[in-house]
Formats: structure tokens, C-alpha cells, sequence
């Protein structure tokens, strides 16, 4: 990348890397330490057109949380509860937040930590 002077890195986080969540602490510091990792490997590598970002999903409705969905009532408490948009996030939610970071569209962004919580990295505090 670096003798091309082009390049796009994109590391996965967490809403959880910020967000106080007990029983997801060892996580939650690894995708901490992941986040600050691409920061400043954004501003190292920057001039060198190498852009490096980070996503960090909220509550995604994907196969590894599929129990949540098991139950429809637990599921609506679940989603009323996870984010102000009261709702689990799409995956295809996320590929368009990816393509945005890595494409011609975000050329001008890096080091950037983008929330794709659903707004849960506000401060969200359950209503429920």
C-alpha cells in the first residue's frame, strides 16, 4: 500500500468499546485497544494515501446473536431497549457504512470512528 500511495484499511469495532457493558468487559477492552490501534495507525499512514477507519456496530440482527430472535417478545424488549432507534441494525446497514469508509465516497475521511449504533453510543439509557 505504502509504495503504491494508495490504500484502505478497515478494522470492525464495537459499540462496546465505549460503552459499559459487564459481562462483555475482556471484549469490550480488546475492541477498546483495536479502536486506538487504527487511530493511530491513520495518522501514521495518512501521508501515504492510506486512509484507515473504524466501524463500530451497534445491536446487528446477524446469525451469531440469532437466539435473541428465538423469542418475539424478548426480542421486542431487546430492540425497544438497545438504542434510541428502538431496533436491531441490518446487516447490508453495515456493508453500506463499510463501502462509504473504504470507497472514493470517504477518500477524504480517516481516522475516523464511525457509530453504526442506532444511536446507543449517546448515552442511551433503556426506557424499559
Amino acid at each position: 500500500m505504502r509504495r503504491r500511495g494508495f490504500g484502505r484499511i478497515l478494522t470492525i469495532g464495537s459499540v462496546n468499546q465505549t460503552a459499559r457493558e459487564g459481562v462483555l468487559s475482556i471484549y469490550a477492552a480488546l475492541k477498546s485497544a483495536q479502536h486506538n490501534l487504527a487511530i493511530n495507525l491513520a495518522r501514521e499512514y495518512a501521508p501515504y494515501g492510506i486512509i484507515i477507519n473504524n466501524l463500530s456496530p451497534g445491536l446487528i440482527a446477524t446469525e451469531r446473536n440469532k437466539y435473541r430472535r428465538q423469542d418475539a417478545a424478548a426480542r421486542a424488549k431487546i430492540e425497544a431497549s438497545c438504542c434510541p432507534m428502538q431496533r436491531a441494525g441490518r446487516p447490508s446497514e453495515m456493508a453500506g457504512a463499510a463501502l462509504l469508509l473504504c470507497s472514493q465516497a470517504g477518500s477524504y475521511i480517516t481516522g475516523a470512528d464511525l457509530q453504526a449504533t442506532g444511536g446507543r453510543h449517546l448515552a442511551w439509557q433503556a426506557i424499559a
